[in-house]
């Protein structure tokens, strides 16, 4: 019962933050993650198996954790907070992955990419190029977890399409107004997504 009141909670609070975190329209949103007010995390596992999966959940957590701990008081974007904090998040990068009994190359670093649209359950994020923080473990040839840094904007377990895919989605931010869409955009975007529902590609 104590579980499902937190859940109630975290919920309510999730539509209560909506009204001031919900882009103005797809230019803004645009513009948020190509400035770097927004920035977009990346884990890449070594490879898909069960035992990556969790080392790469672990090193998500301790870098959203850090991030989260450290990040400076002032107005600064997502981008500049992480790159003054670049080599702290590449230590608890690090640091998580040996404690989840991953010994190889764990690498972090900032960079530019072009992402393709996707489609996040009734809202879609738009193409374009973005910078990015991108963890690799090991050869990183495995599906890759991907979310913003902040962790109060996370969209947890969520995967990207490959590059590749035959279908085309619109350069917009959109919304499914119905209660159901609406809802389920709502639980992606802070941390409530099932996850299982969006990790089922396993070119991501």
């Amino acid at each position: 019962m104590i579980f499902q009141e937190a859940d109630m909670l975290k919920s309510l609070l999730c539509m209560m933050m909506v009204c001031a975190l919900l882009p103005q329209g797809a230019d803004d949103t645009a513009n948020k993650l190509r400035s770097g007010e927004w920035l977009r995390i990346h884990v890449i596992a070594q490879d898909d198996t069960d035992e990556m999966q969790q080392v790469k959940a672990q090193v998500r957590d301790g870098v959203l954790a850090a991030y989260q701990a450290n990040r400076p008081a002032d107005d600064a974007s997502m981008l500049e907070n992480a790159r003054t904090l670049l080599r702290l998040l590449e230590d608890a990068a690090c640091t998580a992955a040996r404690e989840a009994g991953f010994q190889e190359d764990v690498h972090l670093s900032l960079v530019n990419a072009d992402f393709p649209a996707y489609d996040l359950g009734g809202a879609v994020l738009p193409a374009g190029r973005y910078p990015a923080l991108v963890i690799r473990l090991g050869d990183a040839r495995g599906h890759n977890w991907w979310g913003l840094i902040d962790p109060m904007m996370a969209l947890w377990s969520a995967s990207l399409p490959p590059e590749s895919s035959p279908e085309a989605l619109p350069d917009t931010w959109q919304w499914d107004w119905s209660v159901q869409g609406f809802f389920r955009s709502l639980m992606c975007i802070f941390g409530l997504c099932a996850p299982t529902e969006a990790a089922d590609d396993p070119q991501a």
